[in-house]
């Protein structure tokens, strides 16, 4: 099998690691923060769902918005939360993981010239 296949599929799991945490994080507002949860337009997790309301479009752009700004900035309520911020350090710890691997297959692709 090429390198960058065993590569990819070896980076998968983070990826999906990423999604399960970001799913913790997701639901810890909805329960705990349940306000700020509204206020952040009702984000929904990867896999997770809140019963109700059902996820509506704005949900869903409201939680690509969330996974970009929180990678970035903590969230208000998360300061308060320890678990929250563990989840935060992991999730973005995750999310650079999968990035840097990514960009490591397409360096070994483009520059190495690695074709399989």
């Amino acid at each position: 099998m090429p390198l960058p296949i065993l590569m990819f599929v070896a980076l998968t799991p983070f990826l999906f690691w990423a999604f399960f945490t970001w799913d913790s994080l997701v639901k810890l507002e909805y329960e705990k923060f349940h306000q700020q949860w509204i206020e952040d337009g009702q984000p929904a997790g990867m896999f997770w769902r809140p019963s109700k309301p059902r996820p509506t479009f704005r949900s869903g752009m409201a939680s690509q918005m969330c996974m970009l700004v929180w990678l970035f900035k903590n969230p208000e309520w998360a300061e308060m939360q320890e678990e929250a911020l563990k989840l935060l350090k992991r999730y973005r710890v995750l999310v650079l993981t999968w990035n840097l691997g990514i960009i490591a297959i397409w360096f070994l692709i483009a520059v190495v010239g690695y074709l399989g």
